[in-house]
């Protein structure tokens, strides 16, 4: 009996994406069930956008922890699932990451609840739980939820070495001007992140000028939010110029910026003649 190449699976199983949320999930899970081969196939679709607010997610998470991320949570005196290490680095198929969202938090809140039957709504541990599974994603692929300046500056030494992740939003994330700094010079040395929505985060003018920059080198990128960034007329200049050099960016939020009518004016300008 012929079977089919892995290419043609695969394109079977993406198509099931047209599926509505979780019939998608679904029917894949279950095709995973099939053999071995539909299994390696299927799980990295599966992991590409996990679903965050599930608590098998988190459990299956926690289970990748290492010592050092793990001993967070010795002094609440958690038991962490004993399961055997799992069959796939599961987290390294992630290819995009929503990081406004509080979905992680309820996820571990479920989790709690299921496991140790108690409502754990204002009880910290979630919080030392989250941080010990945004080390362990800043790890294996990439990081997560209201990070702060120290969290995006490891997202941007892990985007210069990250070969997976197509899409981050790390919007709403209090990185402030030095992250923004790094993580835009990381953009330099990125070739696979094509989305990036790093708005509201008080990147500040010359963090905008560092974005230009970026702008003139990077050849992958093709939407990027960075609308109310503080970020000034100067850097408004910087960003237009740059708009003449880059010829890979299709979509570009950049309101609210106090770039003053005539940059927005400039900018305008350079997005007509270059989109068209």
């Amino acid at each position: 009996m012929k079977t089919l190449p892995n290419e043609c699976l695969l394109g079977i199983f993406n198509n099931l994406q047209t599926c509505n949320g979780n019939l998608f999930y679904r029917s894949l899970f279950s095709c995973l069930l099939v053999n071995r081969k539909w299994c390696r196939i299927i799980i990295p679709i599966l992991w590409s956008k996990p679903t965050l607010r599930n608590k098998m997610f988190i459990r299956t998470c926690l289970l990748l922890l290492n010592v050092e991320e793990q001993a967070l949570l010795i002094p609440f005196n958690i038991t962490l699932p004993n399961n055997s290490t799992p069959l796939f680095k599961y987290t390294s198929y992630i290819s995009h990451l929503n990081c406004r969202s509080n979905d992680l938090g309820l996820g571990i809140k479920y989790w709690l609840e299921n496991e140790f039957h108690f409502n754990f709504e204002a009880f910290p541990l979630i919080s030392i739980i989250k941080y010990s599974l945004i080390k362990m994603f800043l790890r294996t692929n990439i990081g997560y939820n209201q990070l702060g300046s120290e969290c995006g500056k490891i997202i941007a030494e892990t985007l210069c070495i990250n070969t997976t992740l197509t899409s981050l939003n790390i919007e709403r994330n209090q990185l402030g001007s030095e992250s923004g700094k790094v993580i835009a010079e990381a953009l330099c040395k990125n070739n696979t992140l094509t989305s990036l929505n790093i708005g509201f985060n008080k990147l500040g003018s010359e963090c905008g000028k560092t974005f230009a920059e970026a702008l003139c080198i990077n050849t992958t990128l093709t939407h990027l939010n960075i609308e109310f960034n503080l970020l000034g007329s100067e850097s408004g200049k910087a960003i237009t110029e740059a708009l003449y050099v880059n010829t890979t960016l299709t979509s570009l939020s950049i309101k609210c910026n106090q770039l003053g009518f005539k940059c927005e004016l400039a900018i305008a300008e350079a997005i007509r003649r270059t989109f068209n």
